[in-house]
């Protein structure tokens, strides 16, 4: 990201990540990485009180160092949180490690009953249905007040649609 200039995170395995599955592996290959000396990275819930590191506990991204931005060309406020944080607008997770895997924007994020649900989740799971040709997730006409999402898909040729899903 352009503003934690020239570099945020790294993604070198580790020993230990030899002796994993070759699923696994790709998995970890998968993720953006620790972070490079000089930078700092949390996981923060919706009050700003850093997540558990432990590859599950999903909250916003945010990053600190000596060439993280701090304030924004033509703008007189700070980029930053108090104690210096930058906020990447990424939702994410942090394993004990330090590795990071960037899950979605938290502007896309959908949430429903306490639970955050990635948009791209949702995306990955209409695109591997065997009926659905393509799709794209789109903003339903809600009422004021109410929040959603629709996914829009194609059917592919020959497959049957039983109802509508959204």
């Amino acid at each position: 990201m352009t503003e934690t200039s020239p570099i945020g995170t790294i993604n070198t395995p580790l020993s230990k990540h030899d002796a994993l599955p070759a699923q696994e592996q790709q998995k970890q290959r998968a993720g953006q990485g620790r972070p490079i000396f000089g930078i700092e990275l949390q996981v923060v819930d919706v009050d700003g009180e850093p997540l558990p590191r432990d590859g599950q506990s999903q909250g916003y991204l945010q990053v600190r160092g000596h060439w993280v931005v701090e304030q924004y060309y033509g703008q007189d406020a700070s980029a930053l949180t108090a104690a210096g944080w930058f906020d990447t607008g990424d939702i994410g997770t942090l394993d004990a490690n330090g590795y990071l895997v960037i899950s979605d924007r938290a502007k896309d994020i959908i949430k429903s009953g306490g639970e955050w649900i990635s948009t791209v989740e949702l995306e990955n799971i209409a695109i591997a249905h065997p009926g659905c040709a393509a799709q794209r997730p789109s903003p339903p006409a809600i009422r004021a007040g109410t929040s959603g999402r629709c996914c829009c898909a194609s059917v592919r040729k020959g497959a049957k649609w039983r109802r509508p899903i959204c």
